[in-house]
């Protein structure tokens, strides 16, 4: 099965993310390398005036090859504290972004087989009821074919004298044509009978639909009543918290009534 088009992506972004801590490694040296260079450069500066100082140095870069920049080995005390610090970040988000990576592949690599799982059952289903259909016109094309050759021997035999015609011969076409008709109407009572089929699924269809939107319906109303009841009930609170002087004939007949 071809991988999901999210996979390539994220493997190109992964290697994005490869090449900028590639660049960075290269940007380290670089900078090292300048470093080396000015040090270098101080020294044969500093050489024109201490000859002796100018061969300390040389000693120190014996193992430096000049024609080979970039396989330089480099200190720790050569490299800059804060690229040493952009380098270990940059690592960490790159380690990050590998595992959020794989894990988005992986999870939509599982949505994906899913999906594929469903559609490749809907095609089965598709093409079993095609293989159906092409089965039952196969069958009508063959009773077609069938009624077409009887009723030409029928014509046939029609047109020969009465004398050829005997009475077996009357009798085999006769059952042929009843056989013919069985079958003929048998395919018309399935035909009829999947039909009605259809349109009893169709006003089932049609039943679920209406009994989910009265359900919804009637489960909005209920939550209006809760909300409204809530509502009642602390005004009730609220009230039955006033002193019994406070509470007049009204309010208590007001009280009953909402409790009502």
């Amino acid at each position: 099965m071809q991988k999901p088009m999210v996979y390539h992506l994220n493997n190109e972004l992964f290697d994005i993310f490869q090449q900028e801590i590639k660049e960075l490694h290269q940007e380290v040296e670089a900078i090292t390398m300048e470093k080396f260079n000015t040090e270098r450069d101080s020294a044969k500066r500093e050489a024109i005036k201490n000859p002796l100082q100018f061969s300390s140095h040389c000693e120190g870069l014996k193992k430096v090859s000049t024609e080979h920049s970039v396989e330089i080995k480099v200190r720790g005390e050569d490299i800059p504290y804060l690229d040493v610090r952009q380098l270990q970040e940059m690592l960490q988000r790159e380690r990050k972004l590998r595992i959020q990576a794989e894990k988005e592949n992986l999870d939509q690599f599982k949505c994906t087989e899913a999906f594929f799982e469903m559609m490749e059952q809907e095609l089965k289903t598709e093409r079993e009821r095609r293989a159906q259909i092409e089965a039952d016109k196969q069958e009508a094309v063959e009773i077609a074919e069938q009624l077409i050759i009887k009723l030409a021997d029928i014509e046939n035999m029609s047109k020969e004298g009465p004398t050829e015609i005997t009475s077996g011969d009357r009798d085999k076409i006769q059952l042929e044509l009843q056989k013919l008709e069985k079958t003929i109407q048998e395919e018309k009572a399935l035909r009829v009978q999947a039909e009605n089929f259809l349109e009893i699924l169709d006003q089932e269809l049609k039943t679920e639909q209406e009994l989910r939107a009265q359900i919804e319906s009637d489960k909005q109303e209920a939550v209006e009543i809760a909300e409204h009841l809530f509502k009642k009930l602390e005004d009730v609170e609220k009230t039955s918290k006033k002193t019994p002087c406070e509470i007049t004939l009204d309010d208590e007949n007001k009280t009953q009534l909402e409790l009502q």
